[in-house]
């Protein structure tokens, strides 16, 4: 186990998207060779590691922050599982994505009133009139989240602590443009059950978009909020199979001399 947590430790943690919240400016971004490199050593080393936590005699609450960690690295494999399983050589960071504009509208806020949707990841963009809502994104890429309101209608404005938001006249775009900005789109507009009327989303990963916006004439901040859905996408044995961004752990619990302390 304290290999797979030392080769963690050493090269993915604090790096995003291994970080506990939103990229920031300047923060380091792990490189997917890292990844793929990490893996080796986790596929040779997890099964066994996990086993020995499993029936150590470990105190309580160490054994089951190790196995928290190993249970979260199970999903992050999964989740880089169609990465993983290119050969070397043609391995290549990407997701396919089926984009859903305005979806969830029972929850929704102030939707109606915005005329123009669009996204764009890498060199595409798509619409709410496209019929074709698949692309694929590649790492490096970024993505942007462009609405536009009507005229005569609430207009958007900008939000100081929204650091992704610009906005001119009806329309407001949200831009991320680090090396993984589609996880961290997901990661800053993720939902919550309250978003949903059966408190859990039935078809992941759907977004959550807050706008702060006022009367054409003036008046106070309103809130619209209106919901985007990008479900992700990859082959593994030339089979499709849907991925959901996991919660990805930050650090390692080391083990090392913890047993034989006790």
């Amino acid at each position: 186990y304290d290999r797979v947590a030392q080769a963690f430790n050493r090269d993915l943690a604090c790096k995003f998207p291994f970080t506990k919240g939103p990229y920031t400016k300047g923060e380091q971004e792990v490189d997917p060779n890292d990844i793929r490199s990490f893996f080796v050593l986790y596929d040779r080393q997890a099964p066994l590691g996990k086993s020995a936590v499993e029936a150590s005699a470990l105190r309580g609450d160490d054994r089951e922050r190790a196995l928290v960690f190993m249970s979260k690295m199970e999903q992050v494999r999964i989740f880089f599982g169609p990465y993983l399983a290119l050969p070397v050589g043609q391995a290549k960071m990407t997701f396919d994505v089926d984009v859903g504009l305005r979806v969830n509208r029972v929850r929704e806020l102030g939707g109606n009133q915005i005329i123009e949707w669009q996204t764009t990841l890498g060199p595409r963009s798509i619409t709410l009139l496209d019929k074709e809502k698949r692309t694929r994104w590649a790492f490096g890429e970024p993505v942007s989240i462009s609405l536009r309101w009507a005229n005569n209608s609430s207009v958007p404005a900008l939000d100081i602590n929204n650091p992704t938001l610009s906005v001119r006249n009806q329309s407001a775009t949200l831009q991320f443009t680090n090396r993984w900005s589609l996880l961290d789109l997901i990661r800053r507009q993720a939902s919550g059950p309250e978003d949903f009327v059966q408190l859990v989303d039935p078809k992941p990963q759907t977004l959550r978009f807050l706008y702060p916006t006022r009367p054409t004439g003036g008046g106070p901040i309103v809130l619209s909020r209106v919901y985007i859905r990008y479900a992700l996408s990859g082959l593994v044995n030339k089979k499709r199979v849907g991925l959901i961004a996991p919660e990805f752990p930050d650090s390692a619990p080391l083990l090392i001399n913890r047993q034989t302390r006790r």
